[in-house]
């Protein structure tokens, strides 16, 4: 019996039948890349805001996605001075 070898390639995005634009409940989902972008920061800095609890992501097909809604509001709380609006 041929046993398979590790590391296996990743499909390609293209070959994903849900891709990071599709919307679910109404709500658009974003990459890690693409939250960066609009946040205007960092992947890394998007990975700090996750840990420290500022982002809360979803990950139900073995990435990190984003709802746009999560982001907006993440960016009215820092304007109001903190992650909760305090």
């Amino acid at each position: 019996m041929s046993r398979r070898r590790y590391p296996v390639p990743m499909p390609s995005v293209a070959a994903n039948p849900v891709s990071a634009s599709t919307t679910f409940d109404g709500s658009q989902w974003m990459t890690t890349k693409e939250a960066a972008e609009y946040l205007r920061t960092t992947v890394g800095g998007i990975r700090n805001m996750v840990y420290r609890g500022q982002l809360i992501p979803h990950k139900p097909f073995g990435r990190l996605l984003f709802k746009r809604t999560d982001l907006a509001r993440a960016v009215e709380s820092s304007r109001k001075g903190g992650v909760n609006g305090y």
